[in-house]
């Protein structure tokens, strides 16, 4: 999952230059399904899309699914799909309260671009109260310097944070 997957080749022993090879997150992913499958469970999982919903192995993404319709709260940045319209992004578009998020994508060399004029930045402010906003200072924070992407909102998702008339943070119910 890591971006860097070109400086973090490290690795002891056997495992020198098998962690993070150009588009190969598969020891990553069996970390992150290991993670999710812990019998103790969570009360959150705080979630970065740093490579679209549909690129996470179909096993993580169903854990994912199974956990938060049990009650698992989901803190997920940045919420899309590289594919539009696949069966990922179909799932990806019942689960999170933003829609329609503008993604990066893999160059040929392996790197995770950013398309150009897609993050944007704005002065950030509370929409609405909610527990998960409600001790966070906003107007301290030197929003205008934070990155944002445009989103939709799902049908009767509360806006909790947004720049303008953009939504940043919203939330939902899910199962």
């Amino acid at each position: 999952i890591d971006p860097a997957w070109d400086r973090n080749r490290w690795g002891f022993g056997d495992f020198y230059g098998i962690r993070g090879d150009k588009g190969d997150f598969r020891l990553v992913f069996r970390y992150l399904e290991n993670a999710l499958n812990d019998e103790q469970g969570y009360d959150v999982i705080i979630l970065p899309a740093l490579h679209g919903w549909d690129n996470y192995p179909r096993r993580v993404r169903h854990r994912i699914l199974q956990l938060v319709s049990k009650g698992t709260g989901l803190v997920y940045v940045h919420p899309y799909c590289m594919e539009a319209d696949s069966a990922a992004s179909r799932t990806l578009r019942e689960l999170s309260p933003l829609l329609g998020g503008e993604g990066d994508y893999f160059n040929p060399g392996g790197y995770l671009v950013t398309k150009r004029g897609a993050p944007r930045t704005g002065r950030w402010s509370k929409v609405a109260d909610h527990p998960i906003v409600r001790a966070v200072p906003i107007d301290a924070l030197p929003t205008r310097k934070f990155r944002f992407y445009r989103y939709a909102v799902r049908d009767g998702a509360p806006v909790l944070l947004a720049a303008s008339d953009m939504p940043i943070l919203a939330v939902g119910t899910y199962g």
